[in-house]
């Protein structure tokens, strides 16, 4: 038998990548983005809207998130914004009036991946409405 596991320590952030971490974890730097979200219009409008009328703006960025090359790029560019529309889509999965476990089981397994490698820190620093406390 072969086993096979991913930590932290062997994919270590890049230069580029822990720089947006410590210094843009509200992802402003994404701000007009041609390419991409813009994760900074995304995080206003989450911080404006109350849950569950936010879905209106978490929906076309989750749908945008299933291309895993979106994906890959929202994870370089916005770990913190990733997390949070993974964290309130789940919730929107869970909530509904006929909930939604299976894909609910599959999102929170995509967000404990992405979270799981940040130290709590980090995502108590940006404002992003998740805080780890």
């Amino acid at each position: 038998p072969v086993t096979l596991a991913v930590d932290g320590q062997s994919f270590k952030a890049s230069d580029e990548e822990a720089d947006r971490i410590w210094n843009d974890p509200n992802c402003e730097r994404t701000a007009n983005a041609t390419e991409g979200i813009d994760w900074d219009v995304t995080r206003y409008q989450l911080l404006q809207i109350p849950f569950p009328e936010s879905m209106a703006v978490i929906g076309p960025v989750v749908t945008r998130l299933e291309n895993p090359f979106e994906l890959d790029n929202a994870a370089m560019h916005c770990p913190f914004g990733v997390i949070s529309v993974f964290f309130f889509f789940i919730k929107y999965l869970i909530e509904t009036p006929q909930p939604h476990l299976g894909l609910a089981r599959v999102y929170l397994s995509q967000l404990d991946a992405f979270s799981s490698g940040i130290h709590p820190h980090l995502l108590d620093r940006s404002d992003w409405l998740g805080k780890d406390s």
